[in-house]
């Protein structure tokens, strides 16, 4: 789960969740006063908890299982000239394992695309790409 306490503006509620213009869920349990802004769900960067590469490009996780159990997959790339967002997606819980999944195996090809070795992470980064699979799951198993 996020931990980046940085405010969005909400544009929407869906079924009482709040979502930024991008379409990113929001916490309606940490809203402004005024309720025009929310902190996001996910956020990748700001934990580094889920993270894949070798210090200089990686490529970080998160995930968000919102009210109505659809779950936020969240995924950002760094690199020295680029930070920004991977892919970010909404789905059921019945789809999470394996989207999860896909996203794994798409960093671990961004990495091969990008001469990135992933193998010899810093300390801060888990060499795992999918420790973040087995955390979805295990936080998924909650639900049942």
């Amino acid at each position: 789960m996020g931990c980046d306490y940085l405010m969005r503006d909400i544009d929407s509620w869906q079924a009482g969740q709040p979502f930024d213009k991008p379409g990113h869920a929001l916490d309606p349990d940490d809203l402004s006063p005024d309720r025009t802004q929310a902190r996001e769900l996910t956020s990748p960067y700001g934990s580094l908890q889920y993270c894949v590469g070798d210090g200089e490009c990686f490529v970080c996780f998160d995930y968000a299982i919102l009210a109505d159990n659809r779950v936020a997959l969240h995924s950002v790339v760094h690199s020295e000239h680029y930070l920004g967002e991977l892919e970010y997606v909404l789905v059921q819980p019945a789809d999470a394992v394996n989207v999860a999944t896909g996203l794994c195996e798409q960093t671990v090809q961004w990495c091969l695309d990008n001469e990135v070795d992933y193998n010899s992470e810093p300390d801060y980064l888990d060499s795992d790409a999918y420790s973040f699979v087995h955390a979805v799951e295990h936080a998924l198993s909650k639900l049942a």
